[in-house]
């Protein structure tokens, strides 16, 4: 299954040939090995899965990677804060209210706040970063559990 459209999986081809064949493609553009294979490695070996809440209102893509670091067996909260500030989650939360994200993850199920609470005393997160979290935890459980 191909990620790319026919025209995108054309320009890759050509430009994987000309990567492979053309000895002056590699003057012109001598970082363009590394490049192409970190976005190869990004977009063909860890693809992006999409999750959107129970009433639709939150849409948000994560690596399957990302999810699974949301739900591991151990304590998870350092795991959840640096995917919280991740640059790709921050820019796809930050499209949305506090008060939206509240609303979507009180659909879900009824929080202790008391877990964050030294956290917010001590000013190292905000409430809304605390339902940041909980919803990366309910989008990544989501995810890892369903990419069975």
């Amino acid at each position: 299954m191909s990620f790319l459209s026919e025209k995108e999986q054309k320009g890759l081809n050509k430009f994987l040939e000309l990567r492979n064949t053309d000895s002056s493609f590699a003057k012109i553009y001598p970082n363009t090995g590394e490049a192409f294979d970190e976005w190869y490695k990004d977009v063909y070996l860890n693809p992006q899965k999409w999750w959107t809440s129970s009433l639709g209102h939150i849409e948000l893509q994560m690596t399957l990677e990302q999810a699974n670091t949301t739900n591991d067996s151990e304590d998870c909260q350092d795991d959840c804060v640096a995917l919280l500030n991740s640059p790709n989650i921050k820019e796809q939360l930050d499209k949305y209210t506090p008060e939206i994200i509240k609303q979507v993850v009180d659909e879900y199920t009824d929080w202790d706040d008391s877990y964050w609470k030294e956290e917010i005393e001590r000013g190292e997160l905000t409430i809304e970063d605390v339902y940041r979290i909980r919803l990366l935890w309910i989008a990544g459980e989501d995810i890892s559990d369903n990419e069975d």
